[in-house]
C-alpha cells in the first residue's frame, strides 16, 4: 500500500508540474499582480501594501515562473492591501524567504506537492469503505483539468479544494475511529488556516461540528461531555483563527466582516446571472454600470477603488439594490435557488463556465439530466449501505446549498466538492447495474448491504 500511495503522489505531482511549465504557466486570478507586489512589500519590511505600478508590471509578465517581483518594488506611495483576504501573499512572502525564487513558482509548486499529497491520502481513507470506487474517484482527482488549473493558479482558488477534500478525508477518518483526539484538532487547523486565503469554506467547520457530534453521540455510543470535548478541539483553532481574522479585517478595513470587501457585489453578479429585471450580464463590470446609473455620485469613481474597502459608496449602493431585488422580487429570488442548487447537483447545465463551451448545451443536456437523477440514486445508496459516507457528503452539500444557494454559483464555487458529485453519481451508477443485472438474471443473488 505504501508504495502505491508514493506512486499516485508522484503521478499528480508530475501532471501538475508537467502542466505548469508546458501548458498552463500563466494561470492568474485577477488579484495576482496585486498579491506579488504585497508579497514583495512583506519581504523587504513594507508591511501588507501594495503599488499599482508594481503590480501591473507583474501582469505584464508572460508567465508565472520567470521575472524577479522584489526587482519591481518602487518607494512610491503605497496602499494597504484589503480587497482580498491576506493569505496569499503573505505564504508567498514566507516561501521567498526558504526558496529565493522571487516569482509565483515556489507559491504555485506548493499548492502541487499539497494537491498530490491529498490525492493520496484521499485514496488511503477512501478506499477502506469501497477500493474499486476509490480507484475511480481517485482517477478522477488525478486527471481533473478543471481543479488542476486552480492549483496552478496564483491566487487563491486553490483553497477551498484543499479545505473540503481535508475536511472529508479528515472527518470520514474520525467517524469511523473516533478515540485520537489530535486528529480532531489537526483538521481543525488545517481547514481554519483557508480561512485566511478564501472565503467559500470559512463556516463549514460550523456545519460539521454537528455532524461529528450526533455521530459519535448515536453510534459509537460516546457519553455526551466526551463528545462535547471532541467537537470542541475540533472548532478551537477554528475559532480562534476566525477571531484573528477578523480583528486583522477591522484594523484595515473598519469592519469585522472575514470575507472580501466586495460581498453584495458578488450577490448583484449572481443575480444577473440568469435573467433578470434589471436586463444586464452577471459581470462585474455590467453590476458596476448599472450601479453607476442608480447613483450618479459613482461615475467619478474608479471600481479598483470601490473594491477595496466593505463599506465603499459602491457596495453600499449594490447592498441596497440587493435587498431591493430580495423585497421586490421574491419568486425570482426563489427561482435561482433552485437554479444553483441544480446546477450544484449537475454541473453539466453551467454554461457560464470556462470549460463547457455554450455551444454544447444541447448535446450536453440529457447527460446533465442523467447526472441529476444518478445523484438521488447515489445518494439512497450511500444511506442504505454506507452511513458515514452519506452523512459526511450530505452535510457538505448543504452546507453549499445554503451558502451560495441564495448567493451566486460560479465554477469555483463547485470544484471543491465535485469530487463528492462523482463519488455520489458512481454509487449511482452502480446501484443501477447491480439491479439491471439482477433483473435480467446475469446475477441470481444482489449482494448484501456493506
Amino acid at each position: 500500500m505504501c508504495r502505491f500511495l508514493v506512486a499516485i503522489f508522484i503521478l499528480s505531482l508530475g501532471i501538475r508540474v508537467v502542466m505548469f511549465y508546458a501548458l498552463y504557466p500563466a494561470e492568474r486570478h485577477g488579484s495576482a499582480g496585486a498579491y506579488g507586489s504585497v508579497a514583495a512589500s512583506l519581504y523587504l519590511g513594507d508591511g501588507l501594501t501594495t503599488n499599482d505600478t508594481e503590480a501591473g508590471k507583474i501582469e505584464s509578465l508572460p508567465n508565472n515562473h520567470t521575472g524577479n517581483y522584489l526587482e519591481f518594488h518602487t518607494d512610491a506611495p503605497r496602499d494597504v492591501f484589503t480587497e482580498f483576504l491576506p493569505g496569499p501573499p503573505v505564504l508567498l512572502a514566507l516561501l521567498w524567504k526558504i526558496i529565493p525564487v522571487y516569482n509565483f513558482a515556489p507559491y504555485i509548486l506548493l499548492q502541487c506537492v499539497i494537491d498530490a499529497g491529498l490525492i493520496a491520502l484521499f485514496f488511503f481513507v477512501f478506499a477502506r469503505s469501497d477500493r474499486v470506487l476509490a480507484f475511480a474517484v481517485t482517477g478522477i482527482l488525478i486527471l481533473n483539468v478543471a481543479a488542476i488549473k486552480r492549483t496552478l493558479m496564483a491566487g487563491y482558488d486553490f483553497w477551498p479544494q484543499f479545505a473540503v477534500l481535508v475536511t472529508f478525508i479528515g472527518i470520514l477518518k474520525i467517524l469511523e475511529e473516533p478515540d485520537r483526539l489530535w486528529r480532531y484538532f489537526l483538521v481543525g487547523l488545517l481547514t481554519s488556516l483557508t480561512f485566511w486565503f478564501r472565503d467559500l469554506t470559512t463556516f463549514l467547520p460550523f456545519a460539521i461540528a454537528p455532524l461529528v457530534f450526533v455521530y459519535l453521540r448515536k453510534v459509537h455510543t460516546i457519553p455526551t461531555g466526551r463528545t462535547f470535548k471532541r467537537v470542541l478541539i475540533y472548532l478551537l483553532p477554528v475559532l480562534v483563527s476566525l477571531s484573528l481574522l477578523s480583528l486583522f479585517r477591522y484594523q484595515t478595513t473598519g469592519s469585522y466582516r472575514p470575507t472580501r470587501s466586495t460581498f453584495w457585489h458578488s450577490f448583484m453578479v449572481g443575480v444577473c446571472q440568469f435573467s433578470n429585471p434589471y436586463g444586464i450580464a452577471g459581470t462585474d463590470t455590467s453590476v458596476w454600470r448599472y450601479a453607476r446609473t442608480v447613483n450618479k455620485s459613482l461615475e467619478k469613481l474608479d471600481l479598483n477603488d470601490m473594491y477595496k474597502l466593505p463599506d465603499s459608496p459602491y457596495e453600499e449602493t449594490v447592498r441596497r439594490e440587493s435587498f431591493d431585488f430580495i423585497r421586490g422580487h421574491p419568486w425570482l429570488f426563489a427561482r435561482n435557488i433552485v437554479y444553483r442548487i441544480g446546477i450544484m447537483i449537475s454541473p453539466l447545465v453551467y454554461r457560464d463556465g470556462d470549460f463547457i463551451p455554450q455551444s454544447w448545451g444541447r448535446i450536453l443536456a440529457p447527460l446533465g439530466i442523467l447526472l441529476f437523477l444518478l445523484w438521488f440514486i447515489g445518494l439512497f445508496t450511500l444511506y442504505r449501505s454506507h452511513s458515514r459516507l452519506f452523512w459526511l457528503s450530505l452535510t457538505i452539500y448543504l452546507y453549499f446549498f445554503a451558502a451560495f444557494g441564495w448567493f451566486y454559483v460560479v465554477g469555483r464555487v463547485i470544484l471543491p466538492f465535485l469530487f463528492i458529485n462523482c463519488i455520489v453519481y458512481l454509487y449511482g451508477v452502480e446501484r443501477i447495474v447491480r439491479y439491471a443485472a439482477a433483473k435480467f438474471g446475469h446475477l441470481h443473488d444482489v449482494p448484501g448491504e456493506r
